[in-house]
């Protein structure tokens, strides 16, 4: 029998990575790894893509908010939904998939794997081990496992680069010199003040440089006044768009002559990834746990995030478009070196494959 193994995820991680997690689950379909998604309700809703199945996924759901004292009930209810039908590992995905899939993990009697994205979720997954032993980790850079391994050494670790689908240069998204000004997409957490007004203050300064520029500004809900006011200050809002959900058009975002990332985040951005596989130029704060984003990989990385750091950074970007070429260049040489969608399914496979043994578990009679 295949292996079978029960991907558990939370909200925020079925929002930001659902085309990723769609492509890892038909590869290892494809491999001969069944895969059943728990996924949590109720949906987003207005077409949104996360909405969608994932790969060739069978799917149950979960409530996202429940009562304290129905949470039993709901959990009883689905280990009896896989009571003939159990797994052979549990692997969760997402902070707030964590207690769920601990619950499922224990009452089928299954190992567990967790997959971090991040420094926040690297150090804060030791609340999974207070409440039974990892089986196996998955971390998406070096850094971040060198975290886990020192914390968990009884675990079975793979570093798992994220993977993304590697697809022609699609140079009809591009702008030519004499379409007007740069196009800028702006990705973060809608954190961090100081960090948005040094980028700001420098867009302003650089408004006249080159051929100008227009953006497009991600703000989380709830952020939006606070940001955009300084947006406003700075004079920049009759040239910046806004929007919550990068992900509704993360083709045509990745596709911008430059990524701008004015905040750390400490974790892994899709979005990003899908960027530099199209060649586009990223300009980025520094990000010690993200071993993707450096001079090697076309990343122009700021020593400091000050308004200062940000002209000189962006000043010949947008001056020449050989340096913007040359740098989304090496970007994409490294995603299709190391960032491939099927060699991250096969690494994940492997793991999967050690945690339970060669073969999977088989179901008590009865």
């Amino acid at each position: 029998m295949p292996l079978h193994a029960l991907l558990v995820l939370d909200r925020e991680r079925l929002r930001t990575e659902h085309a990723q997690f769609g492509r890892l689950v038909v590869a290892l379909t494809a491999n001969g790894c069944r895969v059943t998604v728990v996924r949590p309700d109720p949906p987003f809703g207005d077409d949104h893509p996360a909405d969608r199945p994932i790969g060739l996924e069978q799917s149950v759901s979960y409530p996202e908010a429940c009562a304290p004292w129905l949470r039993r009930t709901r959990l009883q209810e689905l280990l009896e939904h896989f009571d003939r039908d159990a797994p052979d590992l549990v692997w969760a995905a997402g902070q707030k998939a964590w207690p769920i899939a601990t619950g499922l993990a224990a009452g089928l009697e299954r190992p567990i794997v967790v997959q971090v994205d991040g420094h926040q979720e690297a150090r804060g997954v030791r609340r999974v081990a207070r409440a039974l032993p990892i089986a196996g980790l998955i971390a998406p850079t070096r850094p971040l496992a060198d975290i886990l391994e020192r914390q968990h050494p009884k675990a079975e670790l793979e570093l798992v680069a994220p993977g993304i689908a590697i697809t022609e240069r699609e140079e009809s998204l591009r702008r030519r010199d004499e379409d007007g000004p740069l196009a800028m997409t702006i990705l973060g957490s809608s954190e961090g003040k100081g960090h948005y007004r040094a980028l700001f203050e420098a867009l302003s300064n650089l408004r006249d440089t080159g051929p100008g520029a227009r953006f497009v500004l991600e703000l989380r809900p709830g952020a939006n006044q606070r940001i955009w006011r300084q947006v406003r200050r700075f004079d920049l809002a009759d040239l910046t768009t806004v929007v919550s959900e990068p992900v509704r058009m993360q083709r045509l975002l990745a596709a911008t002559d430059l990524v701008l990332r004015p905040v750390p985040e400490h974790r892994v951005r899709p979005i990003i990834l899908e960027a530099m596989a199209m060649g586009t130029s990223v300009v980025s704060v520094q990000e010690p746990w993200l071993d993707y984003l450096g001079p090697n990989q076309g990343t122009t990385l700021l020593p400091r995030p000050s308004t200062s750091s940000w002209e000189e950074a962006l000043t010949p970007l947008m001056l020449d478009s050989e340096l913007r070429a040359a740098n989304g260049t090496r970007a994409r040489e490294a995603m299709v070196k190391g960032h491939r969608s099927s060699e991250r399914a096969q690494a994940i496979e492997s793991l999967f494959t050690r945690v339970v043994g060669e073969d999977p578990i088989t179901m008590p009679e009865g």
